[in-house]
């Protein structure tokens, strides 16, 4: 017999039925096979109907594709259903229970979570980069950055014009004068890989940014939501396909969202404490952000500085005034240094290097053409972005789902008001643009997305356990299901487009070492055909900025001559061997010899 109970009563215990429990045993079985029926059909209709939702690249800066388009509804719909019924069939199991005691553990100690996330981070973006893209870049804004990388690091602004034959010269977002040549973009981005450059670890630098960006999600979410929250947003991180693959190029996005992330865990920092070295602090993050983007980081300076302004009427007017001159000052110093540059380069502080390139007049007035839009423009700009945001953000089929139950007041108020300042931007400078790596013009604010999800996530979690506790493992199942999904469906085919990107851009510098050239002067017209929709990138990279690279391309001029070519090629380097790379539509690439070629086509000619 057993011990009797005080109070002579056995407590209750739980029974579950047997044939409730098998019932729920087939209806696990039956969701989880329903899940790979779902993820089967989607693969199934990609390869029948879609050619592997292959998507174009090069093309639809103004509007998705109909491709594009396709594509994400079809994954919503199918990726959709595989996500809710793998989240039924895992919903209670002992795998979600797993995961919920390594979240626990993982919340007990975050900085060393945040290490192993931080590491885990940048060898996959270093992987992706050096595996599948093997080092090329997907727009031929990445090639600029690294020109400018190599003038800031032979000691100056501007490298020298080759002075005439400049047709000859012309290369894609490079300012060309009799005087100077230089790329259009600011120096914050480009400072960084010069220091790569200097070091010989040029294509470590963005994955590095990437690992401290994890680093800086942590502090930021620490001070803005619970651990086990904060533990959720750095995996979401980790896990994010838009981070991976844009971590695997040189866009200029990645270290802007750095110098975001830091920027807000000073701010809020400075908020608890009332530290005016905080304050400069995330002033000095902000301002190096103007550097890096000019727009939206002028966007994310104001709304910090607002934050600052409206500090608690409790905090005495001089104290306030000192942190937002200790946030204000160095933005204002990045701004100044932007002036010094545009004078340096062009001789006028108010005409920057996209004026000189594109031709839109001097001073302020010639930057209207790049601001603002019609109503399409505009619509199109905030749609496109939202629609590849839900799915490029985690690679889940709806990835915002958790952000209308985060907390919008405190300081989780400062990462959604950043949040708006870049949806303004998608207004202020309307464009569908690159897409190859996700709406690369809101990565600013992927980790406050991240945070954001989180702390929506674990607050919905604790409302159905308050509620409908049978539910509450719900909310967990759905974050594992979700990442499941990804990694099955969405990543692979994203990584198989960002890998035919790349051999794109390889194509001539593979031809060049296949054909063993050396001292070679290689003349095109761009070296991916915008015919294939292969890659954004349509032109070599960037000759040095002292034009003595073994291998120099140069434009191909049909006009008024061939035979111009010829000349130039003998007049200005009758030391090195001319080529011609040529990709005909309908034809594969090759390099022909640039005599011949002329020839060639000299005899088509009537």
């Amino acid at each position: 017999m057993k011990d009797p109970v005080p109070g002579g009563e056995a407590p209750p215990v739980a029974v579950v039925e047997p044939k409730a429990a098998h019932r729920r045993e087939w209806a696990r079985i039956v969701a989880l096979l329903g899940a790979v029926i779902a993820l089967l059909s989607y693969r199934s209709i990609a390869a029948s109907f879609y050619d592997g939702f292959v998507l174009p690249q090069g093309t639809g800066m103004n509007a998705l594709l109909p491709i594009e388009i396709s594509a994400i509804s079809v994954f919503t719909v199918f990726g959709g259903a595989a996500w809710a019924l793998l989240s039924f069939a895992l919903a209670g199991t002992s795998l979600i229970g797993a995961a919920i005691g390594a979240v626990r553990v993982m919340a007990r100690r975050p900085g060393t979570t945040a290490a192993v996330c931080a590491f885990a981070v940048a060898a996959a973006c270093a992987a992706v980069a050096h595996l599948v893209l093997r080092h090329a870049v997907t727009s031929d804004d990445e090639h600029v950055y690294r020109f400018i990388a190599q003038t800031l690091g032979a000691g100056g602004l501007t490298a020298p014009s080759p002075g005439h034959d400049l047709e000859f010269y012309r290369e894609q977002f490079v300012v060309l004068t009799d005087r100077v040549r230089f790329g259009k973009y600011p120096i914050g981005h480009p400072l960084l890989l010069m220091v790569g450059q200097k070091l010989g670890s040029e294509n470590a630098v963005v994955p590095v940014a990437m690992g401290l960006t994890v680093l800086a999600t942590l502090a930021l979410a620490r001070r803005t939501t619970t651990q086990t929250a904060a533990v959720v947003a750095l995996l979401l991180l980790a896990f994010s396909p838009q981070v991976l693959l844009t971590g695997a190029t040189v866009a200029s996005q990645t270290t802007a969202a750095l110098c975001l992330t830091l920027a807000l865990a000073a701010l809020v920092e400075s908020r608890r404490r009332g530290g005016v070295g905080l304050a400069f602090l995330a002033g000095a993050a902000l301002g190096y952000g103007v550097l890096v983007r000019p727009l939206p980081g002028v966007l994310f300076a104001v709304v910090a500085m607002g934050w600052t302004a409206g500090r608690p009427a409790s905090t005495p007017f001089p104290v306030r005034l000192r942190l937002l001159a200790a946030v204000t000052a160095p933005v204002a110093l990045a701004g100044g240094a932007l002036l010094l540059v545009n004078r340096a380069q062009l001789g006028s502080a108010l005409t920057t290097g996209y004026q000189a390139f594109h031709g839109t007049g001097e001073g302020v007035g010639g930057l209207r053409d790049f601001v603002g839009g019609d109503l399409a423009h505009l619509a199109m700009s905030l749609f496109s972005a939202l629609l590849r945001l839900d799915v490029w953000l985690f690679g889940w089929p709806v990835s915002l789902l958790f952000l209308p139950c985060a907390r919008r007041s405190g300081t989780a108020a400062l990462l959604w008001a950043m949040v708006a300042a870049e949806l303004v931007y998608r207004l202020v400078s309307p464009k569908v643009g690159v897409g190859a790596t996700g709406p690369l013009y809101l990565f600013e604010v992927v980790p406050v997305l991240c945070i954001l999800s989180a702390d929506g996530a674990v607050r919905a979690r604790a409302w159905l356990a308050g509620a409908f506790p049978p539910l509450a493992s719900s909310v967990s199942a759905v974050l594992v299901s979700g990442a499941l999904v990804a990694l099955t469906l969405f990543l692979p085919e994203r990584l198989r487009d960002l890998g035919l990107m790349g051999q794109a851009q390889r194509v001539a510098p593979d031809l060049i070492a296949t054909r063993g050239l050396s001292h070679a002067l290689v003349f095109h017209d761009g070296v991916v055909p915008p015919w294939t929709y292969r890659s954004w990138a349509y032109f070599p990279r960037c000759n040095s900025p002292s034009l003595d690279d073994d291998v120099l391309y140069v434009r191909f001029q049909r006009t008024p001559g061939l035979q111009e070519n010829l000349e130039f090629w003998r007049r200005r380097h009758p030391d090195r061997s001319a080529w011609y790379f040529d990709w005909p539509a309908g034809g594969g690439p090759s390099l022909v010899d640039l005599e011949r070629f002329v020839r060639a086509q000299a005899g088509t000619r009537p």
